[in-house]
Order: structure tokens, then C-alpha cells, then sequence
């Protein structure tokens, strides 16, 4: 019985199933740790008798973190990730922003105005830095999927210079959706990373996808939204968060803390200066992918 390592119903629907196993005792339950960041959450299912994790370092946190045996701990590559390969294209200027925060369908507009902002903000200082710099840099927008951005769309979309993956976003907000469908989503999403000369995002997996590619990728660590409420500023609540301050210790780390190393990076950009940059890559990989022969 194979099922996912988070507990939620958004992620197991049948845990009657899994709860059930138990009464099986020749039945063998296999723990899917399906992505990094899920090692460092604790609302997990922990009575299994195997976990799936991606690498060596993943392995090494759930034993320590969790306490679970290493013997229980297998390696397995990330089959989530088998629709990434290179393209050859020709060398452009496009910067490609990920968004990295949600909101629900509930109360988008209050959701807007917390961590979804973080992200339009951080797109539009980006935009006037290549502005006022006079940088030849165009900007691709991925918005986080199944986010319901209201009035930031609208907003966006008077930039010059500036185009928003609208595919993907309306993808993820219909309603089904087949394997073929799902198959060309991945497609279009691979030659939007393959097509762009470097990815940017706050710690979205984007930047480990395009670490494959041999991307640069950047991880920005500062916010220009001043919050009111001192619990929600973002050096107070987001920049602390686990998996994202172990994103920000890897070795050579692409990491941007303010606005003058952020027009540093862009100008570096705009002159294809690349290759510094390029080492953050390589150590990601090292870190999540166990097997290099599986890497293209």
C-alpha cells in the first residue's frame, strides 16, 4: 500500500484505507515523501513500514528530524520530475518570476493582501529596476497555481515589457482534467523554464526544477511590502521558515537580501555574466537528486 506522507485530505483521500492496514499484518505500507519540503513537516503519517525520499540529504533529515530508522529509508528518484529535459532554443532575455504563495477560493482578496502581495510587489520592483537601469531584460510571469489573483492580474498586465503565463494559471483552475492534459501542462512548463535565461521566486521547487536545466536561479530574500502588523512582517514570520532558511544555507547560494544586490544580479543578467551564478545550480542537484544518469 502505497500513499502520500502528509496526512491532510488534499493529499490522502482514502485514509480509512491507510488506517485500516494495520489490521493486515502481511501487508507492507510504503510512505511517499513526495516533495523536499515535505520532510520538514510534522503532520505526517510516521507508522510505515518503508518511506520514499529523493536523496541522501532527504534521508539523513527525516531520520534525524522524525527519528525514523535509516533501514526504513529508501532512496528513490523524483518520477515527478521525469518531464523536465533540455531544449535547445536560442539565447534570450527573459527572466522568469515564479510566484510562490496561494490563497484560497474562499477569501482571495484577504488572502491578496498577506503573502500573495510578497510576490506582485517583488515583481514590480524588479520591473522598475530594469527600468530605471535601462536593462535589455523582459520578464515571464508564472503565477502559483490555483492562487485566485483578482485585481494583481489586472495590475500586471500594465507593465511593458512584462507577459504573464496565463496558460498554466487557467489550467489550474479548471475544474477536470485528463492525463493528456496534465502531459501538455508539464510540456508548456518545460519550455518555459528551457526558454528563459534565469528563474526567480522566494523558495518555490521551480528553482530546484530549473537547478536541472543548468538554469541560474535566485532566491530572493527581502520584501517590499512595510506590513503594519509586526507578526506578518516578512524578516519576522517567512524569511525564518525551515525549509526555506535550509534552501538559503546551501553552498553558493543565489540568495538576494536587498534591493542593491538585486541590481547587482540584474545587471550581471543583462550582460549574460552567468557562470558565478551557475554553482548554486549544481549544488542543488547534488543535494536532491540521487542518481546523475537520471538527471536529462
Amino acid at each position: 500500500l502505497i500513499y502520500d506522507f502528509r496526512v491532510n485530505d488534499q493529499h490522502n483521500y482514502s485514509k480509512r484505507i491507510i488506517y485500516s492496514s494495520k489490521f493486515y499484518p502481511k501487508l507492507k505500507r510504503i510512505s511517499w515523501v513526495y516533495s523536499w519540503d515535505n520532510s520538514f513537516i510534522y503532520h505526517s503519517i510516521l507508522k510505515s513500514d518503508y518511506f520514499l525520499v529523493w536523496s541522501k540529504k532527504l534521508k539523513k533529515i527525516l531520520h534525524e528530524r522524525h527519528r525514523i530508522p535509516e533501514k526504513k529509508i529508501l532512496i528513490n528518484y523524483p518520477i515527478q520530475f521525469e518531464y523536465i529535459k533540455k531544449i535547445n532554443l536560442k539565447k534570450n532575455n527573459t527572466l522568469l518570476f515564479c510566484c510562490s504563495y496561494g490563497s484560497s477560493k474562499k477569501d482571495a482578496e484577504k488572502d491578496t493582501n498577506l503573502y500573495i502581495k510578497d510576490d506582485i510587489e517583488m515583481i514590480k520592483h524588479i520591473h522598475n529596476i530594469i527600468k530605471v537601469n535601462k536593462l535589455k531584460i523582459k520578464i515571464k510571469v508564472r503565477l502559483y497555481p490555483s492562487t485566485h489573483y483578482v485585481e494583481s492580474v489586472k495590475e500586471l498586465k500594465k507593465l511593458k515589457n512584462l507577459k504573464i503565463d496565463l496558460k498554466s494559471y487557467n489550467f489550474f483552475n479548471k475544474k477536470k482534467f485528463n492525463y493528456n492534459n496534465i502531459k501538455n501542462h508539464l510540456a508548456e512548463k518545460n519550455y518555459l523554464m528551457n526558454n528563459s535565461m534565469a528563474i526567480f521566486t522566494f523558495g518555490s521547487t521551480v528553482n530546484i526544477e530549473a537547478a536541472r536545466l543548468d538554469k541560474p536561479v535566485f532566491h530572493i530574500d527581502y520584501s517590499t511590502v512595510n506590513r503594519k502588523n509586526n507578526l506578518y512582517k516578512y524578516e519576522n514570520f517567512q524569511k525564518n521558515i525551515e525549509d526555506y532558511v535550509f534552501l538559503k544555507s546551501v553552498k553558493k547560494s543565489n540568495v538576494i537580501k536587498n534591493e542593491k544586490e538585486m541590481k547587482k544580479v540584474l545587471i550581471d543578467l543583462s550582460k549574460r555574466k552567468f557562470k558565478n551564478y551557475l554553482k548554486y545550480s549544481e549544488n542543488l542537484k547534488k543535494i536532491f537528486f540521487y542518481n546523475k544518469k537520471f538527471l536529462y
